[in-house]
């Protein structure tokens, strides 16, 4: 079965250097039997198969969570180079009110991806921070201003909860 499946989508890369083709084999064996794993899994856990990620999708979806493992949040990675603005200037002469700055509307988020799934887990840079706009927390929906750096997600801390934890817990 092995043997079939490695063959449905082939990972093979032709080199001079005998180690590479090892390693990306030995690659291609972790993500399949990976694949059986979670394929048995899902089984157990009684999941229709129409909803189960196929071959392709586990790969690429392990493909994203390694490539996203070990990236720096956006807060903490420094940027070379002029900052951005966060509020649009209108210059007067199309300008038809009294307002000189109109904020920038936030762009909506959309659902987590795999990778983004992985990377709530991960344990590597989530770090609370203050954040200016007050808004719901994930869990349990009251108002904050504590934000992960890494996920982006308002989350609460006080001494009663600590939704931080439990999310990425």
């Amino acid at each position: 079965m092995f043997d079939m499946l490695m063959s449905l989508y082939k990972v093979d890369h032709k080199s001079t250097k005998w180690y590479r083709r090892i390693f990306l084999w030995t690659l291609n064996l972790a993500v399949i039997n990976g694949w059986l794993v979670y394929r048995r899994h899902a089984t157990q856990l009684m999941l229709p198969t129409r909803e189960q990620m196929d071959l392709i999708q586990f790969t690429a979806g392990v493909g994203e969570a390694l490539i996203q493992q070990n990236k720096l949040p956006s807060a903490v990675v420094r940027r070379h180079g002029r900052p951005s603005s966060a509020v649009t200037r209108i210059s007067s002469s199309q300008s038809t009110s009294d307002d000189e700055d109109r904020p920038v509307q936030p762009k909506k988020r959309s659902a987590l991806t795999p990778a983004g799934r992985a990377a709530r887990y991960d344990n590597v840079g989530h770090f609370p921070a203050r954040s200016e706009p007050k808004q719901r927390c994930r869990l349990c929906h009251s108002y904050v201003r504590m934000k992960c750096i890494k996920c982006g997600v308002h989350l609460c801390i006080t001494k009663d909860k600590n939704c931080f934890i439990e999310y990425h817990g």
